[in-house]
């Protein structure tokens, strides 16, 4: 029982292996194959142990979780329960209003109005109707759970996708924000010296050529000339704007082509060179050079960037799915439950024998017609605050289970290095056979490491020494003769050993 080792079995333990270092695997290999993979459970178990306290926190804290997610599934549930009778309460009351509107208010207790007396074939109509109106909304309902999984699921994948983007997206982003912040640096003084140069100094030259590329600006005509159109460029006011806000996620492909023929053309083109010759043309190096370094590992993940879109696209789509298919079961409710009054009110009086028979019923008074009203508009706000309430609870619930799902992937990443060498040493008592056993049960003396490897277990084991001495010798010897020793070693409660 790995995980439930008393504390003071570990205790116990821990001194003996510090007491004798030489109890290792490797020593036992010379005695016995026995020993050594006796001693190989031991150390095993003491090193899974000590890792597995240390994940013993999080474990609560995920069984936590996970009764929480349940208790607010069950939530959910309940709520749903709710609005459905609440939504039938609805329309119960909408048709009685209907009705009392149909014919107007009477203007005492004691007035009556005669209504049609509906046929046992009628009332047998209905119920095949309100059967089928039942199974719509059951079946709709079975529907919008499954939907409401699969949104789940969606956005699971949206969310754990964006992550992972995100993630990848932050290196390319980090120099890029630098050079921006660069480019902030600027003042004016600095793009006056460079604007009032009638003939740049060739690091200059290269500077205006690489922009004017990544602007989409030609040379004059006829020539290689960059410089008239970068001057252009320097003197309006949204220059450096224009180079905070550039498109880098949608670089033409031509243009890329031709920057990257230029920097192959002019490897001396980097801001340490250009910090030599000014700092405008160190900085604007530096836009130029990470703005080439962003498309090239940008364009690695468009791949996955457009798998991202299509599936926030698709969640939308199903978010909207859900909220249409809610309306539905909102709808076939008040006619399941218009349906059951009138049911209701035609067994309450029996069928007639045909269809002219009559039933002289009450007129509600407008004061009755109004309290209805009241009673109603109350209902209504009542389904919509249950309704709000369980989007708000469905969320929660969402949240908790991605939460679940990502603690429990952790712990087993963890819990994963944890489990191999314990594997291999369970591996390996498989591997003992009875002529093993028998080549150990059968010393009437230990050799020094078989002695230790009963201590040790017995120390694992809870066995104690016999009264009065340090001897596990006895004690080990009855384990041994037992059919389920082996078992209990590959069965050990390896996640509550007692500290």
């Amino acid at each position: 029982e790995k995980d439930n080792i008393p504390s003071e079995t570990m205790t116990q333990l821990r001194k003996f292996l510090a007491a004798n270092p030489e109890f290792t695997p490797e020593k036992g290999a010379r005695v016995s194959r026995f020993g050594e993979i006796l001693c190989l459970w031991v150390r095993t178990m003491e090193e899974y142990d000590r890792e597995y306290k240390k994940l013993v926190p999080r474990l609560e804290v995920f069984r936590e979780l996970s009764a929480s997610l349940e208790l607010s599934v069950k939530s959910v549930s309940q709520m749903q329960d709710s609005i459905s009778k609440a939504c039938d309460k609805r329309a119960s009351l909408q048709e009685r209003i209907r009705r009392a509107n149909n014919h107007g208010p009477s203007t005492g207790q004691s007035s009556t109005i005669l209504r049609p007396v509906p046929t046992q074939q009628e009332i047998d109509e209905m119920a095949s109707e309100l059967e089928l109106v039942i199974m719509e909304v059951d079946s709709m309902s079975d529907q919008v759970l499954k939907e409401e999984w699969a949104v789940q699921t969606k956005a699971e994948e949206c969310k754990a996708m964006k992550t992972a983007i995100s993630s990848d997206m932050e290196p390319l982003m980090l120099p890029l924000n630098r050079s921006v912040q660069q480019i902030d640096g600027l003042t004016e003084s600095d793009i006056a010296e460079i604007a009032n140069l009638s003939k740049p100094p060739a690091f200059v030259g290269l500077v205006a050529e690489s922009v004017c590329i990544m602007m989409g600006e030609k040379p004059k005509h006829g020539s290689k000339d960059y410089w008239g159109p970068f001057k252009t460029m320097l003197g309006t006011s949204k220059f450096l704007n224009d180079l905070k806000t550039y498109e880098k996620d949608n670089i033409p492909s031509e243009t890329m082509t031709q920057l990257r023929k230029f920097l192959a053309a002019n490897p001396e083109f980097t801001p340490e060179k250009g910090a030599r010759v000014s700092r405008f043309g160190e900085i604007l190096c530096l836009w130029v050079r990470t703005m080439e370094e962003y498309d090239r590992e940008y364009k690695k993940l468009v791949p996955r960037l457009e798998v991202f879109r299509e599936l926030s696209a698709s969640l939308e789509l199903s978010v909207k799915s859900v909220s249409q298919m809610q309306d539905s079961i909102s709808k076939a409710c008040d006619k399941r439950a218009s349906l059951q009054e009138r049911i209701r009110r035609a067994n309450n009086h029996g069928p007639s024998t045909g269809q002219s028979s009559t039933i002289l019923r009450p007129v509600p008074t407008q004061q009755e017609i109004d309290e209805m009203a009241s009673e109603l508009e109350l209902v209504i706000m009542e389904v919509d605050s249950m309704s709000d309430q369980v989007l708000k609870e469905e969320w929660a619930v969402q949240t908790k289970a991605e939460e679940c799902k990502a603690m429990k992937t952790a712990i087993s990443s963890d819990m994963e290095p944890l489990m191999l060498p314990l594997n291999r040493s369970v591996q390996q008592i498989d591997g003992l056979t009875e002529s093993d056993i028998a080549e150990i049960a059968n010393l009437s003396k230990p050799p020094a490491f078989v002695g230790l490897v009963a201590e040790s277990v017995c120390i694992m084991m809870g066995e104690k020494p016999k009264h009065g001495s340090k001897d596990y010798w006895g004690p080990f010897k009855t384990m041994l003769g037992t059919s389920k020793f082996l078992n209990d070693l590959k069965t050990y409660e390896k996640d509550n050993i007692p500290s």
